[in-house]
């Protein structure tokens, strides 16, 4: 078989004999792969044969030539699989040599590759089949026999390349995806023949692992799909015609510009995807049927012309019978006659072996990097709604006037030419694209195929275009403006407006209990997951958009008096004044000025203030707006700063564990940013014992430095020195010793409406309130708490004014989602851990993935192993407290609240969904736009270790 080219270049009787030969290749691999083209163009010409006048007027036509289309596209990469089977065993033979060369990983790559070729067949035997499925029943009942045929080859040639799957050793994952993929398939089997449920009906389909065995029954993304509540598989797409003007797959901007040759299509070892000379197979799903498969109409060639080769009507044949044959019946048997015959082999082609072409984007261009800085594992990432331009970067290698169409997903360009072409994809998932060149003077063509991964690109937010930016800011007004039940109407299942999220971030971090969401291992886990019901949510508003970043290292490195303030983000036009002058420190001013907090929500949420708004229960303000400040209790920022680029590479240099990881996160890399934007405020004076709420303005904190000289000295100075009160009173909230009103009516006043201690619970003596304060273990948290007797101050004084609370902003609070910053402070920390988790995946760095959180021991009032039962307790009762206990929400196998889409199998644990979102995961449907670039940072980067290619993903 060393002579011959292409297994699609021989006659059949030849590659029935090859196979049934003592020799190594054909094997089973490539007779699965053949049966598969078989089963594509089967079901192709049924859909073909579904494309009559009746069937337009029925509304099929379109849904049956755009599956017919895809089908035919399909059977041509079956065809380049066979091939692809035969040199990936080839060199996996000769790894098993004695005097192979190869190191052992790229022994490992070599059987990667192999194992690719089966696993790629059966994917694609499992989407088509389950597309001609859902075709069955609107198929020309005239022919509908044959689409059944296409199901069964199709089912077969996926459970006979599982064959091969299982001989390479493949991973336990990849292995249940496989496994799932053929049950389900066994089912679509079963009903389409009538006889009821297939295997899983009688074991039950239990859910699989996420993100690897079972996935909800789909068209590929680009499909038209039917209502999703009607649980049913659509058909098809529109035709290109129509995908061009309707954009479920369309062509982009015309004209665009040509990309760098940034990322090249070239098999790995010879085994994936290779680009393959097909005697005469002509150019397939043009949009001019007549005028692009001259192949077709030559079915019967050698009759009519004797230069044409016997495996140019090899080729023709498998592509004719996706088509009504243009002569007539008798070119199939023409055609057929041509496999007997005995011509020599083909003639040498002009056309090249391969070609090289590069994908890139508008974004990746003007950056002058790829997505991700090239460490996701895809040959080609794609931005979904995003214009990309696909370039032939050796165009010189083709002749001079083939004849070149584009198979982009389900759409086809036949006008764009062999150099570049530019569409839009708007869907995510996996898409295959296809280069096709027809050489007319010889016959001969190339066919190209690789795969695409199209996913949403989360960006630093001032990277976005305007009109970019214009959108995401738009989509966010929306769900601040727009209360969910609305939302659902005009938008969708899929909204949730604000007051949504807000409500489960509370009852999350504002339980009595403990705090579910924070200062633990669940930390990361609960804030990726509500972000992407944000997204999710901003989506079902404009599909364009997705949850961008702040990176404020940028900030961070600005040559500033107040770095913070002068960030862009706080623009009017963006997310407006991180601290508003106005008496009541209200945002009233710019996009989000007046931002409602709900009222009246009691019968909304569970959790609510005082005065009924969806707050903290112990924020006590009745101001129904957001709300921001920059003074913590006097102290402008309570001294923080942003967190800038030496902390993030120091963290990324010196910790090789989530635990530490999630901690750090959690805490020094992005909590201070909440305590600058919330502030806190209104307070008790530690002198004179009472509130702040019977002096001046002035002195109420809202310009001017409320304390005595006494309870400033006590507290200290330095970052977190002031932001640990409400800390502290927020752990004697939850131990039942700060007890805050549970209604108040809307005209009472605040200092009628405030928190305190009750004296029958913390007694009245300056001994008593050390005694609460040392059993609620303040005392051992805060070790550099001195005696207030050498401040003027007593240990009554103290927990009186721990006691009042006072007011914070939003983000100092449980209720933090109610400021729109929430959503881009959080995406840098994700953003960050991809980048960790993507250095571990190609072995730059260790990670330690053992499930745990590095606890601050001392000096952090949030941090405080505190569990407390309230069940059952009334009046002035107390809970029972564990002070060494973990807050359920933090365990391995705890379950998160996120149904995050429609089929979500069940409700994922902390560990399956730290699994699932592994930026190594092809199901996560999105990436970020950087991860080793941080523009301010030394050599414009946070790792300074070593950097390796991590192992690509076709």
């Amino acid at each position: 078989m060393a002579t011959q080219a292409s297994f699609g270049d021989m006659p059949v009787r030849d590659f029935v004999a090859a196979l049934s030969a003592k020799q190594p290749t054909p094997g089973g691999g490539a007779a699965a792969a053949l049966a598969a083209a078989l089963g594509d163009a089967s079901g192709a010409m049924a859909c073909v044969y579904t494309q009559r006048k009746k069937d337009r007027e029925r509304g099929v036509f379109d849904k049956a030539k755009a599956s017919g289309d895809l089908l035919t596209a399909s059977a041509l990469s079956d065809v380049a699989a066979a091939d692809a089977d035969a040199a990936a065993y080839a060199a996996l033979q000769a790894t098993w040599k004695k005097d192979c060369a190869l190191t052992e990983a790229e022994k490992d790559r070599v059987a990667a590759d192999a194992l690719a070729v089966p696993v790629d067949l059966l994917e694609r035997c499992y989407l088509n089949a389950r597309d001609v499925a859902a075709f069955v029943p609107l198929c020309n009942p005239n022919i509908v026999s044959d689409a059944k045929v296409a199901l069964h080859l199709l089912s077969g040639a996926a459970r006979a390349a599982h064959a091969t799957v299982l001989v390479n050793s493949p991973p336990e994952d990849v292995k249940r995806d496989c496994e799932a993929k053929l049950a389900e398939l066994a089912d679509a089997e079963a009903a389409v023949l009538g006889l009821g449920g297939g295997p899983r009906a009688e074991r039950g389909a239990a859910a699989a692992p996420p993100g690897r065995a079972r996935r909800r029954l789909r068209p590929r993304p680009g499909v038209a799909r039917c209502p999703r509540r009607t649980g049913r598989v659509g058909l098809g797409a529109p035709s290109a015609a129509a995908a061009a003007s309707s954009g479920r797959g369309r062509a982009a901007t015309p004209g665009a510009t040509r990309s760098p040759d940034s990322r090249r299509v070239e098999p790995r070892g010879g085994a994936r995807r290779p680009a393959m000379s097909y005697g005469a197979g002509a150019p397939i799903a043009f949009a001019d049927d007549d005028a692009v498969r001259p192949a077709v109409a030559e079915a019967d060639a050698p009759a009519r012309s004797p230069g044409r080769t016997r495996a140019a009507c090899a080729a023709a044949l498998v592509f004719a019978l996706a088509r009504p044959p243009p002569g007539g019946p008798g070119c199939w048997a023409a055609a057929a006659a041509a496999l007997d015959a005995t011509s020599t082999t083909s003639t040498a082609t002009s056309l090249p072996a391969r070609v090289n072409i590069s994908v890139s984007n508008a974004y990746e261009r003007k950056a002058g990097r790829q997505t991700g800085d090239g460490l996701y594992p895809y040959k080609y990432l794609v931005e979904v709604h995003q214009p990309t331009t696909f370039e032939v970067t050796d165009l010189s290698h083709l002749p001079a006037s083939p004849a070149c169409t584009w198979t982009l997903g389900t759409y086809v360009d036949a006008t764009s030419g062999c150099a570049s072409v530019s569409h839009i994809f708007d869907a995510v998932g996996e898409e295959y694209v296809t280069f096709n060149a027809f050489l007319s003077t010889t016959g001969e063509s190339l066919s190209y195929s690789f795969a695409v991964h199209v996913k949403y690109v989360r960006r630093e937010i001032r990277e976005l275009t305007a009109e970019d930016r214009e959108r995401y800011l738009g989509a966010v007004q929306v769900i601040y403006n727009t209360d969910t039940a609305t939302g659902q109407t005009l938008y969708g299942s899929a909204y949730r407006g604000s007051e949504w999220l807000v409500r489960e971030h509370l009852y999350g971090a504002a339980s009595k209990m403990c705090d579910h969401w924070h200062d633990d291992a669940g930390f990361l886990n609960h804030h990726v997951g509500i972000t992407w019901q944000f997204e999710t949510a901003m989506q079902a508003v404009d599909a364009r958009v997705a949850a961008h970043y702040w990176d404020y290292t940028i900030d961070a490195s600005l040559n500033e008096t107040d770095q913070f303030s002068s960030s862009l983000l706080f623009s009017e036009d963006w997310f407006g004044t991180p601290s508003p002058v106005n008496g009541r420190h209200v945002v009233d001013a710019g996009r989000f000025a007046f931002t409602k907090v709900k009222s009246a929500a009691r019968e909304f949420s569970a959790i609510t203030n005082p005065y009924g708004l969806l707050r903290s229960p112990w924020n006590t303000n009745s101001a129904p707006y957001l709300m921001r400040f920059q003074q913590v209790m006097g102290v402008k920022y309570d001294d923080y700063s942003l967190a800038g680029c030496s902390v993030f590479t120091d963290t990324l240099q010196n910790f090789d564990s989530i635990a530490a990881f999630t901690s750090k996160l959690n805490g020094q890399l992005h909590g201070p940013i909440h305590i600058m934007i919330g502030g806190h405020w209104w307070f008790k004076n530690s002198t004179d014992n009472k509130t702040l709420a019977t002096k001046t303005a002035h002195d109420m904190g809202l310009g001017g430095a409320p304390f005595s000289k006494d309870a400033s000295a006590w507290m200290g100075v330095g970052q977190g020195s002031r932001s640990r009160m409400l800390l502290a009173s927020k752990f004697l909230w939850r131990q039942g010793y700060v007890r805050c009103p549970e209604t108040c009516s809307s005209d009472a006043a605040w200092e009628d409406c405030a928190c305190s201690c009750p004296a029958e619970i913390v007694g009245t003596s300056d001994a008593d309130a050390y005694d609460v304060l040392n059993k609620s273990g303040l005392i051992d948290i805060n070790t550099n708490w001195k005696n207030p007797n050498l401040f003027g101050m007593t240990w009554r004084d103290v927990l009186d004014f721990l006691c009042h609370v006072g007011h914070p902003g939003e983000m100092f609070t449980s209720a933090a989602p109610q400021d729109p910053t929430f959503w881009p402070l959080h995406g840098n920390a994700e953003r960050f851990m991809h980048l960790v988790r993507l250095l571990n995946a190609q072995g730059d760095k260790h990670l330690d993935e053992t499930w745990g959180y590095m606890h601050v021991t001392t000096g952090l009032d949030s941090d405080t192993h505190a569990v407390c039962n309230w069940t059952g307790v009334e009046g002035m009762g107390m809970p029972s407290c564990d002070l060494g206990a973990t807050c359920p929400g933090h365990h391995e196998d705890d379950l998160l609240p996120f149904d995050l889409w429609e089929s979500q199998p069940h409700k994922f644990s902390n560990s399956e969904f730290y699994n699932y979102t592994s930026p190594l995961n092809k199901h996560v449907p999105y990436v970020y736009d950087r991860l080793t670039f941080w523009p301010s940072c030394h050599n414009q980067t946070i790792w300074h270790g070593n950097l390796s290619t991590i192992v690509v993903r076709d």
